[in-house]
């Protein structure tokens, strides 16, 4: 994935991993931290000595997480209604040219594919 935020492109596991922490009361949970200026915008993660630390030893356990996010609360949907809509969209961009203005006509199927099933992932952490 060449863009940030887009699903494939968060460490899924470590999300669910620091949620549970949370959620179970666990001290000193480190917080994953992002630098949206990094690489010349396309952004990369902070060290992990840079993120901030949560329930620590004293402090009183954080009671409510905001998550907000690009594609929190999107949901993946059956491939086969992705290859309908697909389908619909391209024979739209064939007979509009330049007068479509969507995106899904102009990808290819396997790429919508690509990102439908790793949207599936974050339904883990979401649900």
């Amino acid at each position: 994935m060449q863009h940030r935020g887009q699903p494939s492109t968060h460490d899924v596991k470590l999300g669910i991993e620091t949620f549970a922490a949370i959620t179970n009361r666990k001290r000193n949970i480190q917080v994953p931290s992002y630098d949206k200026s990094a690489f010349t915008g396309a952004g990369d993660r902070l060290p992990t000595s840079k993120w901030e630390i949560c329930n620590r030893d004293g402090e009183p356990p954080i009671e409510v997480v905001i998550f907000e996010g690009w594609c929190v609360g999107f949901r993946a949907l059956r491939d086969e209604e992705v290859e309908r809509k697909w389908n619909t969209a391209v024979k739209d961009f064939e007979t509009r040219g330049d007068a479509y203005e969507g995106r899904l006509g102009k990808l290819q199927l396997e790429s919508v594919l690509f990102v439908n099933d790793k949207l599936r992932e974050y339904d883990a952490m979401t649900r």
